[in-house]
C-alpha cells in the first residue's frame, strides 16, 4: 500500500501510537479517504433515497407512513420535500405498519412505512403476517447499517436481511442500479426493502430534486368469464350451497355485478360487504353451521376468503369444494376432493361497472335449510345492532375476538344501511385495530368508525396519537365496547376455573376509559347504547370517542 500522507495533525498523533508499521498505514489511509468522501456521502444517500421513492411512486405507492429515526434520516428528509406524495408521521413502528395496511387495503393505491434501524424493524412484524395471510401487499421501507458492522456490537445493529422470513418479499438495495429489481414484483405480499446507509446521514442542505425515470412492465393475465361459468356448471347440483367469505372491495365490486340463482341456498358473510345486496338464507355462521351439520349438503362453492368461525372451515373439509379466489391465498380445505381456482379479476372491475353477468346455471335446489332458533343474543350483540344502526353510510372497521363475531350474528340485510365493514381476519390478532382503521379513513375519505374492546382499545393505544393529530375532512367514530375484559373467554371451558379465569383470561383493563379526553384531547363520552341515536344528533365534532357501557355479568 502507498503511503498516504494525512494532513490532519490530530489524526497523526493517534497513528503515531499504534506499534503495527501495517495497521499505521491502514488507518491512515482508511481515516484519509473517510474525510474526503464524507462530504458527499450525506448527498449521495439522499440521492439514493429519492430513486428508491421514485421506484415506489412507479408501483403505485401514493401514502408514506414515516417513523422518526437517525438512520434513515435520508429516506425522512427526502420525504420532506416531495409533494407526490401523501405523508404522516407515526411514533409507534407497530402502528405505523398497521397504518399502511389499512390504506392499502381500501383503495387502489399503496402504502409504505418507512423505519429506522434494528427492534423498529421488529416492530413491523404483527401487521406484516396479517398482510401475507390476506394477500394485501403494502411496502416496509428499513433503514439498515452497513453489513460490516454486522456482529461488531455496533450499537442498534441486528441482522435485517430477509428479517420476516417468507411472510415477505425481500430486496436489500444498496446501488441505484438494483432499484430495477423492485419493478418486477409479482408477488401479493408485503415488499421488505432493506437500505445499508453508511454515515454521514445528514447534508448541508436539502437539493432540490430530479426524478428518476423508471418503467413498469404490466402484466396482462385473460379472464375468460365464460370458462368461469362452465366450471360452476360442471360443480354446483341441486344439493349444493354457496358460501361467500371474506372479499376485498374490488372483488365486492365484481361479484356486486354477478346475478346469482335465487334458488341455491347462500350464506354471505359480513365481511363480503354482499349482504345487502345478495339475501343471505342462513342468518349468520352459526346458522350456517348447524345447518351444515345436520344436513349435509353435496358440495359448496366457496367464494372468497375465510369465514370467522374456525369449526366452519374445518367443517369443509368433509364435503367437496370449489373455492373460487382472485388471489393466491396460504390455505387450502383439508380435502382431497376440493380444489381452489384462481380467477383473475377484470381490470374495469376494480371499479364500479354497470355490467351484470350471468355465469350461474338456472336451477333448481332440493336443499333444506335447518331452522334457526336462537333468538336471544349477547348484550354485546344488542350493543354492535345499535350502534350500526346509527351509523348510515359509514366505513366500519371491526374489532377481532367478540365484536366481529357479534356483528356477524346480528347485522342483516335490514339493519345494513349502505355500509363498508372491514377486519383483519388473516392473524385474527388484537392488535393495530384503531390504527388500520384510521389507515381505512385516510384512504376512503368517507364517514368511517371502529368497534372494538376494551382490552383490544388499550392493546394499541399508541394509535390514539395518531388519531389526535390526524386531518380529516369526514368523521370518524370510536365505539369501544367497556365489557370487562376478554369476555369471549367466557364461551370456553376455563369459566370452570374462576381464578385462573380473572386473572389470566379476562384480564379486565385497569384504565378509567373517559380520562382518554384528558390524554389525547378527544372528546369522550360514556354511556350505553341506548343513549347513542339521541347523543349523535348533537355530535358537531368530527372525532369523537364513545365509551359504550356494557355489564356482561
Amino acid at each position: 500500500m502507498a503511503r498516504v500522507k494525512c494532513k490532519n495533525k490530530t489524526l497523526f498523533r493517534y497513528f503515531r501510537k499504534s506499534r503495527s508499521k501495517r495497521s499505521r498505514k491502514i488507518k491512515e489511509f482508511t481515516f484519509y479517504r473517510m474525510l474526503n468522501q464524507n462530504e458527499n456521502i450525506a448527498e449521495t444517500n439522499l440521492k439514493f433515497a429519492h430513486a428508491v421513492y421514485d421506484a415506489l411512486y412507479t408501483l403505485g405507492v401514493r401514502q408514506l407512513v414515516l417513523c422518526p429515526g437517525s438512520r434513515n434520516a435520508p429516506l425522512l428528509l427526502a420525504a420532506s420535500v416531495r409533494n407526490d406524495f401523501q405523508k404522516i408521521s407515526v411514533i409507534d413502528e407497530r402502528s405505523a405498519a398497521y397504518f399502511a395496511l389499512g390504506y392499502s387495503k381500501s383503495c387502489n393505491d399503496s402504502a409504505a412505512v418507512i423505519t429506522t434501524s434494528a427492534t423498529a424493524v421488529t416492530n413491523l412484524f404483527p401487521a406484516v403476517v396479517e398482510a401475507y395471510y390476506t394477500r394485501n401487499p403494502f411496502f416496509l421501507l428499513t433503514a439498515d447499517r452497513p453489513r460490516s458492522l454486522l456482529n461488531t456490537g455496533s450499537n442498534q445493529t441486528i441482522d435485517q436481511h430477509k428479517i420476516f422470513g417468507n411472510y415477505a418479499q425481500y430486496y436489500c438495495i444498496e446501488k441505484k442500479s438494483q432499484i430495477k429489481k423492485l419493478l418486477a414484483k409479482t408477488q401479493e405480499i408485503p415488499i421488505h426493502i432493506n437500505i445499508p446507509f453508511a454515515e454521514p446521514l445528514y447534508p448541508e442542505t436539502l437539493t432540490k430534486h430530479t426524478r428518476t425515470s423508471f418503467s413498469k412492465k404490466e402484466k396482462h393475465v385473460k379472464t375468460n368469464i365464460s370458462q368461469l361459468a362452465r366450471k360452476i356448471s360442471n360443480f354446483l347440483t341441486n344439493q349444493s350451497v354457496i358460501a361467500i367469505g371474506e372479499l376485498n372491495w374490488q372483488q365486492t365490486n365484481f361479484w356486486k355485478q354477478v346475478s346469482f340463482p335465487p334458488s341455491i341456498p347462500k350464506y354471505v358473510s359480513l365481511l363480503s360487504n354482499l349482504r345487502d345486496h345478495i339475501p343471505s338464507d342462513f342468518q349468520n355462521e352459526e346458522h350456517f353451521l348447524e345447518s351444515l351439520k345436520q344436513n349435509p349438503p353435496d358440495k359448496i362453492l366457496h367464494i372468497g376468503g375465510k369465514f370467522l368461525h374456525k369449526n366452519l372451515q374445518h367443517y369443509f373439509g368433509y364435503i367437496p369444494t370449489l373455492q373460487i379466489t382472485t388471489k393466491p391465498i396460504p390455505f387450502h380445505h383439508p380435502n382431497k376432493k376440493s380444489k381452489q381456482l384462481l380467477f383473475y379479476l377484470p381490470k374495469y372491475w376494480q371499479k364500479k361497472s354497470n355490467k351484470t353477468l350471468s355465469i350461474f346455471p338456472n336451477m333448481p335446489s332440493n336443499y333444506t335449510i335447518i331452522p334457526y332458533k336462537k333468538n336471544v343474543f349477547e348484550k354485546e350483540a344488542v350493543a354492535v345492532d345499535h350502534i350500526v344502526s346509527c351509523l348510515q353510510g359509514f366505513s366500519i372497521f371491526l374489532g377481532n375476538s367478540l365484536t366481529v363475531r357479534m356483528a356477524d350474528f346480528v347485522c342483516n340485510q335490514q339493519s345494513i344501511n349502505q355500509n363498508f365493514f372491514m377486519a383483519n381476519r388473516g392473524a385474527s390478532g388484537i392488535d393495530g385495530q384503531l390504527a388500520t382503521a384510521l389507515g381505512m379513513a385516510f384512504a376512503k375519505k368517507e364517514p368511517s368508525a371502529i368497534l372494538y374492546g376494551d382490552v383490544s382499545s388499550l392493546h394499541d393505544l399508541t394509535s390514539f396519537d395518531i388519531f389526535a393529530k390526524i386531518k380529516l375532512n369526514t368523521p370518524f367514530y370510536v365505539f369501544i365496547l367497556n365489557n370487562g375484559g376478554g369476555q369471549i373467554f367466557r364461551k370456553f371451558k376455563v369459566t370452570q376455573f374462576q381464578d385462573a379465569f380473572t386473572h389470566y383470561f379476562l384480564t379486565k383493563p385497569a384504565i378509567h376509559f373517559p380520562h382518554l379526553q384528558e390524554l389525547f384531547s378527544i372528546p369522550t363520552y360514556a354511556l350505553t347504547s341506548d343513549e347513542l341515536q339521541n347523543k349523535l344528533k348533537h355530535i358537531k365534532d368530527k372525532k369523537v370517542i364513545f365509551i359504550i357501557q356494557i355489564d356482561s355479568q
